[in-house]
This record gives structure tokens, sequence and C-alpha cells, in this order.
């Protein structure tokens, strides 16, 4: 016997990120009664955290800004991307649906632009790229719009700037940070103006708030309730106690992945020493919750969602935590990445370029040679750029330094002649204006989207000038496996079947859209994208019911 309700609803989703709010927003366009369930005391998930880019081939705004664009070579790219991982169904659900997608929530209140000079990653080398168009991102959010709210939603602790990514490169590139207007950013800190993750994460709640859709912070999901082969409802922690909430037609999951989850990250990651780039918050609520009741679980292997970081000790009154630095810091000039050795293994402004290095094994030693690594820069580099979200000029006494290159090697515990030979090695490439080890400097989407292009190449400058700094760098990235979706995000089980009743979006569901590849803005667009097609089914599956 089915046992009592505490509360019911038509639609239950779990996670307030990005995706989470689409998913709420759009039920609730649909006439469904929706409750947002967020296990932090703070909305915003992993996409508070992050660039806030949305990719979308042959959208609106790039045919409005004149920017000429087809489905087919979305689709042509993205299978690139895959490299055979991905699922074809997804990929044409993800470009033919992308374009609507846009538009309806545009329809619906955000104020999204479309991102100028910003290419595809792989835009030169891959069919189907396109030199600009594809991103999308919210137009700048005032934050004071969130009432009590405001510090209810939350804004990345690394956070400096206060710009859009068009601005961004309209200005020389994130790296160009110092040339900046420093009275137009004093004046946004004044008025909360919030760009990129917090600000379409705030956007996206403010919609909510303006419908009235609950949000129940600090109510973190435990488990699903399944009847007969369909989920009939969820057990959440609710007002400091498990309770049982009926829902009627639908559960999203948009939890995010399991980079917080040190057991999970063990079992399905090949990487030593992996961090979390994300909220705590996110440690594979999903993952756990679905295959508790039997879903398909797909794993990406070699994925190159890999990215490099350093821990930050507690500091000011905040935590510790880890600052992912892989297209913010890593890629500036005056700067390399070496091994124990002091030697370099890739191309440091293109992350994708140092996925091989890292998962190099040497059988011999039993070891990954470029695993530890460590991100040396110069004198140059502190008084042109910003560590660790901090004003230019300011380096915490966390980082190691020295007078020398073989003073910063002792330090850190790198080989000192290794040091100072590839420091001249390196040197002397920049003299020539080309990388002949890795080709640095020479991807047009690394030089646009994290380089700073006053620069005479936007990642490559000589490290020359004392003091040297450098820091232990440790891989983190997005998890590899997550939930088996078909072609409208519904969560597959381990026997080839949806499991009626239950969705899942972006990062807890598997990669199958893209495979093996990364394109920035992908893990939101595939969010909001897959949102707004599981609404519509459940929205046509309630229409074949009354009939």
């Amino acid at each position: 016997m089915t046992q009592a309700w505490d509360r019911e609803a038509d639609v239950v989703v779990v996670g307030s990120g990005s995706s989470g709010c689409a998913a709420a927003l759009a039920a609730h366009d649909h006439g469904f009664e929706t409750i947002l369930l967020e296990k932090g005391a703070v909305a915003g998930g992993g996409t508070a955290y992050s660039s806030g880019g949305i990719w979308i081939p042959d959208n609106h705004l790039a045919r409005e800004a004149g920017i000429a664009d087809s489905k087919e070579e979305g689709a042509e790219y993205l299978r690139f991307l895959g490299a055979g991982y991905q699922v074809e169904e997804n990929v044409r659900a993800y470009i033919d649906n992308g374009p609507a997608a846009l538009r309806y929530f545009s329809e619906l209140g955000l104020k999204f632009q479309v991102v100028r000079d910003l290419p595809d990653i792989y835009f030169g080398r891959a069919p189907g790229a396109k030199r600009e168009g594809r991103m999308i991102e919210i137009q700048l959010f005032p934050g004071y719009e969130l009432g009590e709210w405001r510090e209810k939603v939350l804004v990345s602790p690394f956070t400096l700037t206060r710009a859009t990514f068009d601005e961004a490169v309209k200005w020389g590139g994130r790296g160009s940070y110092g040339g900046w207007d420093s009275d137009v950013q004093e004046d946004r800190r004044k008025n909360d103006m919030r760009a990129l993750g917090a600000g379409l994460v705030a956007a996206f709640v403010k919609a909510l708030l303006d419908r009235k859709i609950p949000i129940l912070l600090e109510s973190p999901a435990r488990r699903l309730i399944v009847e007969d082969d369909r989920v009939e409802g969820i057990v959440a922690s609710i007002d400091g106690r498990d309770q049982r909430v009926r829902v009627r037609h639908g559960v999203f999951f948009a939890t995010g992945g399991y980079e917080g989850n040190p057991e999970l990250v063990r079992n399905f990651e090949d990487l030593p020493d992996l961090r979390n780039m994300f909220p705590d918050t996110v440690t594979g609520d999903a993952f756990v919750m679905g295959t508790e009741i039997g879903a398909m679980i797909r794993l990406i292997p070699r994925s190159l969602t890999i990215f490099l970081g350093y821990d930050v000790p507690a500091r000011d009154g905040r935590p510790a935590m880890f600052r992912n630095a892989g297209t913010s810091e890593i890629p500036q000039p005056h700067s390399m990445i070496v091994n124990k050795a002091g030697r370099r293994f890739g191309d440091e402004a293109f992350f994708q370029k140092l996925q091989n290095g890292l998962r190099n094994f040497d059988v011999a030693t039993h070891s990954y040679p470029n695993i530890p690594c460590y991100f040396v820069f110069d004198g140059h580099y502190a008084a042109k750029y910003s560590f660790s979200g901090l004003p230019i000029g300011e380096i915490p006494d966390f980082v190691a330094r020295g007078e020398t290159p073989e003073a910063l090697a002792n330090a850190l515990g790198i080989d000192p002649a290794g040091l100072r030979a590839e420091l001249g090695r390196f040197n002397g490439f920049v003299a020539k204006g080309v990388d002949e080890d890795f080709g640095r400097g020479g991807e047009s989407w690394s030089r646009n989207y994290s380089g700073d292009m006053t620069n005479a190449n936007p990642n490559l400058g000589a490290i020359e000038a004392p003091p040297f700094y450098g820091i232990r760098l440790y891989p983190s990235g997005m998890s590899s496996a997550g939930l088996l979706t078909n072609a409208v995000g519904g969560v597959m089980s381990a026997r080839g079947k949806a499991i009626r009743g239950l969705y899942a979006l972006a990062n807890c569901s598997a990669g199958i859209e893209f495979g093996a590849g990364y394109q920035a803005g992908l893990s939101l667009g595939k969010g909001m994208i897959f949102a707004y097609l599981a609404v519509k089914e459940l929205a046509e599956l309630r229409k074949a019911v009354r009939r």
C-alpha cells in the first residue's frame, strides 16, 4: 500500500543551475505545478562558476547580426567533436532544436546576446566550424533585481571582472583586464551587475521568482519513489525532515556531475588526484539516485573535458577551495607549465592539447611523468594579469617564488637545470614569435577566448623578469560518465527503455551529444535545449492522457 504523501506537484526539478531553472521555467509555462529543490544554501550550482556560454548553431541572434550558418554545418562539427562516441539521434536533437529553444526562452523574458569575434574551438581545423555567431550569453544582469534573493544566488568567489564575453573580446580579451576602464568596473561592482555564468543563473532565478515558482533551498533530494516501473515521487529533506513528494508528471535531474564525490571520481575517472572545480554541493546525486532504480550509465573514455588548476587555502574568511585556471591564468603570456623535470609537455593556451601529456603513463616507472606539474610565471605576468581572481599585482603568499629560476625550482621540487634549460628554449621561441614545440598562441580560439589581444601574441610572452613564481597544478574537469538519456532527455534503463517520469539534463547526463570532444557552451546549451524538449514531451503525454 502506498504511504501518504507530504506534498504533491506536477513536476519536481532537482538542482538550481541554469538547466534546472530552464526546466522549471518551461514546466510552469506549460501549466505544470512545479517545485525546484536545491541542496545548497544558495541557488546557482555549477553554472555560477562557469563562463555562462550557450553554444547554438544557426540561431536567430546570429542571423539578425548578418552571420551565416546552417544546422548541417553544426551537426558536422558535433560529429567531429564526438570522434565516434556521439549518438546521432541526440546530435540531431541538439542541432535541430537549439534555435527554437533559444527563441523560446528569449520570449519568456531572458535577454540573450551573441558574442562577436569568438570562434568555435576548432575553427580552421574541423568541418562545420565557424568563426563567430554560435556562442550566446546573457546580457549584463542587475543583481539588485533579485531583491531579498540577491544574496541567495551564487557568484563565483573568483569573480574579478564585471563584463560580458562580448565586451571582453572587444576590449582586448580576458587577459587584457589591466587596460579596461576601472571606473566602469567599479560602477558595475557597486550596482552588482552580473555577467557570464553568474549573470545567466541570476536571470533565470529572477524569471522563476517573478512567476512565484517555489525554489526550496537546503532541500537535498534523497531517493526516487518508483511504482509500476514509473517514477511516482521523490524523497527530499525539506524544512529539516525527509518528506515524500508525489510527482504527477516528471522528475528532472539537473544536479551536475559527481566531481565532488571522491568515490565516484575514483571509480570512473582515469587520472590521479583529480580536484573538484565546481561547488562542493556537486556530488553526483542524480548519478546515485538514477542507478538505484536501474538507470544506464554511459562512460566517455579519454574525455577532453580535463582542465588544470590549483588549491587555494582558506583565507579572508573563505574556506579552502580549488580554482580551475585552464582558461584564465594559464593561457596568459609570460607563463608556462612544466613537469618535475622542468619540461613542457603541451600547448598551455589550448587545454585540450595537454590531455595526452597528462594521461601519458610510463610503464617502466609505473607513474605519470607529467603529474605533478607546475604553473610557472614571472614578474611581467604579475604586473599585467590577475592571479586567483585578485587585483593585478597581488600574488598571494601560497604561491612559491624565487629571484632566480633555480631558486623557484628548489622551492617547488623541480629539477633546476631542467627548468633553466626549458626557460631558455621557450624564450627563444617567444623571440621568434612561434612556439616550435607545441604551437602555443597559434589557435584562434585560444587567442580570442582567453588571451591578451593587446600583446604581440595573445598567449605568448617571455619568462625572464624576477621574481619568478610557481604553483603546483592538479587535473580537474567534468565527469566522464553520466546517466544515459534519449533524444528528449529521458533517462534510459539498463534494459534499454526510457524510465517513465525521469529526465536528466546537462552534466548529470552522459555527453553523447558531443562524445569525446569539448566545445565551450555545449554543457549549458545541452541543458537548456533538452529541458525545452523534455517539457514538450511531458505536455504531449498529458494531452494524450486527456483524450
